[in-house]
């Protein structure tokens, strides 16, 4: 014979699938929260090798066209940046690369919104 729950099995029942529950969530924004993190240090790096691919090849006054790399945060232009740098052969090809990519960045960050 099945003996019906009381009222307090059912509150310990609706609890404990809360809790679970609360954890799940929990787990969930720390692991997003942990990507995010990892992505933002990413492009710190990126953007460290983007400054100093400039300095090393350009000179100290190269450096000026990073303005061009900061409002960037796509890691994968940020990385076709430094990949570009490696091979540019003057300061200007250098600075092109960086607006190409800028304005690539730019144009999707629009068409994303619309």
């Amino acid at each position: 014979m099945k003996t019906s729950e009381t009222t307090e099995e059912k509150q310990m029942s609706i609890l404990a699938i809360a809790e679970r529950k609360g954890r799940e969530k929990g787990l969930e924004e720390g692991l997003e929260k942990g990507l995010e993190k990892g992505r933002e240090e990413g492009r710190l790096l990126v953007r460290e090798m983007i400054s100093d691919i400039l300095e090393s090849k350009f000179g100290v006054a190269a450096l000026g066209l990073f303005a061009h790399v900061e409002p960037i945060t796509d890691l994968e232009a940020l990385r076709k940046i430094r990949s570009g740098l490696k091979r540019a052969q003057s300061v200007e090809e250098a600075e092109a690369l960086m607006r190409a990519h800028a304005t690539a960045r730019s144009e999707n960050g629009r068409k994303s919104r619309q």
